[in-house]
Order: C-alpha cells, then structure tokens, then sequence
C-alpha cells in the first residue's frame, strides 16, 4: 500500500481510506463540527502513509476513527454509518464497482453547481487525488476472479475473519520462523542457526537462491544485537556480495542501514548520514542520532535540530525558521520511528524536564494506534522517566516505572532486556552515588555487563578531597569547556559550581567565586535534580560566609541540607550540618545548635553506614526480578 509500491495492493484497509475519501467529498458535514474535515484528512494521509500500522479489523478501524474524531459525534455517527453500508454492499463486486467506478471518480471530477469550487484536496495532481488514481489502475488491472478474491478480502477483514492467517500459523514453514524468531530474540545462536537452516530445508527447490541474502542479512542483525561486530560484517559482506549478484536492491539497502549501524556500535567507528535525504521518521536517522547523543560526539540541540530538519521543510526555498509555511516531510520508508523517545532523553541530558514530560505523553498517546516499534518506544521512554524521577529522589517511584507489568511484558527480545536492565541499575546506582554505598556500587558493576561510565567530574571531586586544588584545576576546566561544547548544561552548571567551591574554600578567590556561582544560581535553583540544586545552595552559603554574611549563609546552609537529605546526600548534609551547627553556637542560639548536632550524628551515621555496610536490600529485590525476566525470555 505504500505510496511508493510499483503496484498498489488493494484490501479492506485500503477501501476503508477511499471510503473515507468519498465521504469527504460527498457527504455534507455538520456546519457546528467543521473542524472534523480537518481532522479526518489528518487521518487519510497518516493512513497513506502508513504513520500508524494498518488496523487488522473493520472493528479497529471504527476504535480508530473514534479516538481521532471524538470532539464530533455527529460526523463520527455519519462515518459509522456510511461505512457500514459500504461494506456491506462489498460483498458482491457491483458494491466495489461503485466505489471505483462512479464514487471515486466523482471525487476527481465532481458535478459542481454553478460558481460551486472544487475540493483542491482531491485534485488530480493533488496527494490524495494520487492515491485515488493509483488505486483505481490497480482495481482496473484486476481480471474478474481477482475482484471476487477483492471482495472476499474486504468481507474477512470486515468480519475479522483470520482463516488465512490460522492456516499460515498451523504450517511447518511457520513453526520454523516462529522458531528463528524467538532463538534470535533470546540471543540463542545455537537455536538461532539451526532453525535458519530449518526455515530454508523447508523452500521450494530454487528458492533458497533468492532468499539467501535476507538470511544472511537477518543473521548480519543477530550478531550486531548480541555484540558480535566481527561476526556481523562478515555475514553482512557475505549478504551483500550475493544481493549485488542477483540485484536485489531492497537488500543492499538494508545492508547500508546495517552498515551504518556497525560502524557506529564499533568503538572507532563514525556515523556519515544524510539526514534529510533519509525521510521523515526514518529509524536509521533516529538511530544514528541516539549513537551521537550516548557518544557525546554531537551538541545536543544540533541533534535536535538535524532530528526537526528530517521530519519538517519548508514549501519555500531558503526560508530558516518554521513559520505556517513549513510542513511535514513526506515519508521515504514509510516506517513510524516516532522520534519522541529520542527527543524525552535528550531534552533531559539538556535539563529541560518540561520538553521530556511533553514528549513522553506523546509516546502514551500512541498507544491508541501504536506504530510497528511502540514497544521500543514505551521502554525508552519509561526508562527516560525513572532516570528523571531518580534525579528528583523519587527512588522508588523510578523503579516502580521500570516494573510495572505494562513495561516488562515488552521486554521481549535480548536487545530490550539489555536497556530495560540497564535503566533498573541506573537508578540504582543514582542513589548508591549520593548514599556513597561502596557495597551497592560493587555489586553493580558485577551485575552490569558493562562497567558503569566515569563521571566526568569525578577526578576532580576525588583531587579536591585530597587537598589538591591546582591539580584539579585543570581537569574541572577542561570538564567546564567539554560540557558546554556538548549542550550538557546541567553538566556544566555543576562544573561551574564546583569551581566557585574550589576557589572560596582552597584559591582564596572569594569575590570570583561569588560572581560564577551567582552566574549560575536561578538556572541552578530551578533544576530538577536535587543534589544539583544543593550543591549550588551550599556553596553560594560558603561564599556569602567567607564575604561575612552569616545571617545569609545560614539561610542558604538550611535550604542545602534540606535537598541534600531528601536526595540522601549522606556526606554533603553531614558537611553541611555541621557548619550549621558552628554557626549557631557562634551566634548562642543553643536550642538550634543541639537540634542541628542532633541531625548531624544522625547522618554521619547514615554514612558510615553507607560507606561501610552491606548492599541495598532494594537490590536484591530488583536483581531477582531481572533475573527472573531473563530467564522466561530464555524459555520462551
């Protein structure tokens, strides 16, 4: 069905969206819902363009209809009906000779009353009017059976009648592909290999010839999500030695896309792509974009921006900013990788939570009519939210995102079993961090399949704890200058932040220091992540100590040991409170002193406890789950 297809093929989905094309044009709408044209043409072309994938049912196309148009329940009704007559009447071939023939071709050329205009949707050259001539040459190059077989077509679908689907299922042809396809998304070579050769026992003699470099190319695939890379490019070598052999250009194709892949999964590898020849939601586009954000070899708006120019152009030539005349780019590989996951990670990366909640709902709301890669998405998206909810200290809100039944029964392949572990441990290991649980932070890295990457301002937090602040002076510098380069803003904020630290407490630098923490404070203030804006709190109360503001400085000492104990800052209260404590005894406020030397024993605590103790118990809980999950996708 695809608008690119040399020849359109025509079934109950695609008599549905011509129904709905002559619906348009013919019947009248109610004047008090005139909004309800725009949006079923909004519904045509996403359905042209294959946005959302095709309904299975007469039933799920009405469930669909009834989501986009339930502002209008009037138009939904006359819908309702008008479709309903129509495929009733499809159960002979005069019902479908209408349609192309008499109702189809009014749309193109209506009989209009004088002075009336035309619908410029529906012009000849318009984009529907189009797909309205494609799908009548290929209805009229049908011989008389294949309308009967047509019209059978449209009365299953209608019906949800699944005979021929329940015939294919019961084959032995089928049990082999089934069975290729659970081993390799188990990543079970062994299975993996044996049932390719199973699937290919099974052709016609001769057709193995034509097959073979799809096989090839799927097992190309297996190696890269299983980490085999050397693996991959000699089966992928081998699959597109034989596709230029026999011509086949679909699969070249698909062997550049895996090409790509490859050489951004390898460590030296580099990603050349064209982003806006690859089309609107192109998964490969989307693809090498999330490579560059977890990289960092990008700025994070460039990715953004490159992600903007593959989905919308503009109608004229040289125009630079999106105004009414930008538009949607068509789609060349009519897939819906929805770039919206993409987009929640890296608004987040960028510190800017409200874009991620925008763009995570928008991940929800395709769940009404979920495209080809919803589970995907979903799971990068519920990993996206705990990653944010565990910033907020929100720790067992952020798990219960990453279990909840909706989300592990999409964990359905290795490849998503691996993020979907990786997202658990991440929060994990957000709070282990800040508790500064050795324990827990070992135990971690044993479980990871791969070792947790180095904060970037972690030598020089270690160097500044061991008094050496002009050896850590250039490392937070050159962390300063990396992250701003990047677009990695809360990044730099924190490095700016430890800076103005490092000059009041050690470089004796106190007017400086004064100045870049205040540079930084209202976006500081106003960041999600709690530990980030304590930081920020307790050294703008040391610089306002050193300048002789104590009343200030105490101010700003509460307010930082109040985030730090919500994010569990086990060290940072404990230095916190006790200057509190100093300065209150400074003062002869007794009562405060012993409240705050009270909260002080307490953490100090806490942190030797941390520092010294055994793991979590939460990790215990969560590791059993996770071992569980792995071992029902290994079984299935």
């Amino acid at each position: 069905m695809a608008h690119g297809d040399s020849q359109m093929a025509l079934d109950g989905h695609v008599l549905a969206l011509l129904l709905l094309v002559t619906f348009l044009c013919q019947v009248p709408v109610d004047e008090r819902e005139c909004g309800a044209q725009q949006v079923l043409l909004l519904y045509i072309i996403r359905g042209i363009e294959e946005v959302d994938s095709p309904p299975p049912s007469l039933a799920d196309f009405r469930t669909r209809i009834s989501s986009a148009l339930h502002a209008y329940p009037n138009t939904l009704e006359l819908i309702g009906e008008y479709v309903d007559m129509a495929f009733e009447s499809f159960d002979s071939t005069d019902g479908i000779n209408e349609l192309f023939q008499a109702k189809l071709p009014d749309c193109l050329q209506p009989f209009l009353d004088e002075g009336a205009t035309p619908l410029l949707i529906v012009e000849r050259r318009s984009y529907i009017g189009l797909y309205i001539r494609r799908a009548r040459l290929a209805f009229e190059m049908l011989l008389h059976d294949e309308r009967m077989t047509l019209s059978t077509r449209a009365a299953e679908w209608r019906d949800s009648s699944a005979g021929l689907a329940d015939q294919w299922r019961s084959g032995t042809h089928a049990g082999a592909y089934r069975a290729w396809r659970d081993s390799a998304r188990s990543g079970d070579y062994a299975a993996t290999k044996a049932s390719s050769h199973a699937f290919f026992d099974l052709t016609l003699p001769g057709c193995d010839q034509e097959l073979h470099q799809h096989a090839m190319l799927n097992l190309a695939k297996f190696f890269l999500d299983t980490e085999g890379y050397a693996a991959a490019r000699t089966t992928l070598d081998e699959a597109i030695r034989i596709a230029r052999t026999v011509g086949d250009t679909e699969c070249m194709r698909a062997c550049d896309g895996l090409l790509v892949q490859l050489a951004g999964m390898t460590e030296h590898g580099e990603l050349t792509y064209d982003t806006l020849s690859s089309g609107s939601y192109a998964p490969l586009t989307l693809w090498c974009a999330e490579r560059e954000r977890v990289k960092k070899a990008t700025p994070l708006l460039c990715i953004i921006q490159r992600i903007f120019d593959s989905v919308w152009a503009s109608r004229t030539p040289g125009v630079g900013a999106p105004d009414a005349d930008w538009e949607p780019r068509p789609s060349i590989e009519r897939q819906s990788a929805c770039p919206s996951a993409l987009l929640s990670r890296t608004w987040l990366d960028a510190g800017v939570p409200a874009l991620l909640v925008a763009y995570a709902d928008h991940v929800d709301r395709l769940k009404v009519r979920p495209p080809r890669n919803m589970d995907d998405l979903a799971l990068s998206t519920a990993a996206t939210r705990a990653l944010h909810a565990a910033e907020c200290a929100n720790y067992d809100e952020a798990l219960s995102l990453l279990l909840r039944v909706s989300i592990v029964r999409r964990v359905t392949s290795f490849a998503r079993y691996k993020e979907w572990h990786k997202a658990l441990w991440d929060v994990m290991r957000v709070k282990a961090r800040r508790r500064r649980d050795r324990a827990t932070l070992r135990a971690l890295d044993q479980l990871s399949d791969e070792p947790a990457a180095a904060d970037a301002l972690s030598a020089v937090c270690s160097l500044k704890d061991s008094q050496q602040p002009y050896q850590s002076l250039e490392t937070l510098m050159a962390t300063i200058a990396t992250s701003e380069r990047q677009h990695l803003f809360p990044l730099q904020r924190t490095g700016l932040t430890e800076l103005a630290d490092l000059m009041v407490v050690s470089l004796d630098m106190t007017k400086d220091a004064l100045r870049t923490i205040e540079a930084v404070l209202p976006q500081a203030l106003a960041d999600h992540n709690i530990e980030r804006r304590g930081h920020a709190e307790s050294v703008y109360a040391k610089c306002l100590l050193a300048t002789g503001d104590v009343a200030g400085a105490s101010r700003w000492l509460e307010r930082a040991g109040d985030h730090f104990s919500m994010a569990d800052c086990y060290s940072e209260e404990a230095t916190v409170r006790y200057l509190e404590a100093r300065l209150a005894h400074n003062r002869g406020d007794t009562i405060l002193r012993d409240a705050v030397a009270e909260r002080y024993n307490e953490v100090r605590t806490l942190e030797l406890a941390a520092a010294h103790g055994e793991p979590d118990e939460m990790l215990a809980t969560v590791e059993k789950l996770v071992c569980a999950v792995g071992q029902s996708l290994c079984n299935n």
